[in-house]
């Protein structure tokens, strides 16, 4: 996944310009691409340390999917409402490169990131037991054609969708399910 130079400028652009308003730092960004993935890591300016990082990759099988992974970000960083942001610029290069949906996995019960992900129209499509690791892991989809019918699928049925799902059990009090979802 190769993106035209006058793109990177941009998404490098708006990229430092969130890091100064939401973090006040300025950063440098590092682009790594392949023809498979797309690789951001963003770094502090005037030093080597990592603050956070994310990869694009297209779908085995299927050009029309995105798979968003490899989402990190500092503890310092977060709660600053940089994870937001990255999120919406990290959509737009997702859209922008021409998928008509993403999918990604996360750890359930990464609370900051499942609400990133529900305020953004992402629906918990399945939960599963990682055989390999022993996680409880979440598959979350988006698809940007049919974003605003998913939000209200995700609302109408968040708790069914756990219903067949043995291994994950929905606290009672959750913060993002279908009673409190804004």
């Amino acid at each position: 996944m190769y993106l035209i130079p006058d793109f990177k400028k941009e998404i490098d652009s708006q990229i430092k310009k969130v890091a100064l308003e939401t973090l006040k730092i300025d950063v440098k960004i590092k682009f790594s691409e392949s023809d498979k993935d797309l690789s951001v890591y963003i770094w502090y300016a005037n030093e080597y340390d990592s603050i956070a990082t994310f990869t694009i990759s297209a779908m085995p099988g299927c050009c029309g999917i995105a798979v968003s992974n490899g989402v990190k970000m500092e503890e310092w960083c977060r709660n600053r409402g940089f994870g937001k942001a990255l999120h919406k610029i990290r959509m737009y290069i997702i859209k922008r490169m021409g998928y008509s949906c993403v999918i990604c996995t996360d750890i359930t019960g990464n609370i900051p990131q499942e609400r990133i992900l529900y305020k953004n129209n992402w629906v918990r499509v399945n939960s599963f037991k990682n055989s390999r690791t022993g996680n409880n892991v979440s598959v979350f989809v988006h698809n940007f054609s049919k974003a605003t019918v998913l939000s209200w699928l995700n609302r109408l049925n968040f708790r069914r969708w756990n219903m067949f799902n043995h291994c994950v059990k929905e606290p009672e009090d959750s913060l993002w399910g279908p009673d409190n979802h804004k």
